[in-house]
């Protein structure tokens, strides 16, 4: 058996500079910090998967989510150059299973943003933000990702 940690929330998050016209909903901050709640002197039960090992190995009946093509059936599209200058932006956005808890799954999420701008790169990262996810916060949970686009 793993030995199980004792897990309790932070009293606040450590938020870097906002970049011009960010705005992450205020209700996103306030369910990643009333989930935590939830699980104050709780114990945790840690996710643990070998880095050395594909994740698949740990996954019971493991499936094939996206197939792989054969690069004849790949198109190739042409690119034109333009002398007129356009930003250049990536964003990355990934998610952590941390472990178990009594009553949920503890995760976080985070983003970043990158983008070069006068020859300069730029960036953001924005969180992690821990989420405790339980039967009954879900729902919320998931609404709150499916309906909300940041603008």
């Amino acid at each position: 058996m793993i030995e199980q940690l004792h897990y309790a929330t932070t009293p606040t998050y450590n938020f870097p500079p906002q970049i011009e016209n960010l705005q992450l909903p205020p209700t996103f901050m306030e369910l990643s910090l009333n989930s935590m709640k939830n699980i104050e002197s709780s114990y945790l039960q840690p996710t643990e998967t070998p880095l050395n090992q594909p994740v698949a190995e740990h996954i019971e009946n493991a499936t094939t989510i996206l197939g792989i093509q054969h690069p004849s059936a790949i198109k190739t599209i042409s690119l034109e150059n333009n002398s007129e200058e356009k930003p250049v932006v990536a964003v990355d956005v990934s998610s952590i299973g941390i472990g178990e808890t009594e009553t949920g799954m503890l995760c976080a999420i985070r983003g970043a943003i990158v983008w070069k701008e006068k020859n300069r790169y730029k960036y953001q990262r924005i969180g992690p933000f821990p989420f405790h996810i339980t039967e009954e916060n879900k729902k919320e949970i998931c609404k709150l990702f499916r309906n909300h686009s940041f603008e």
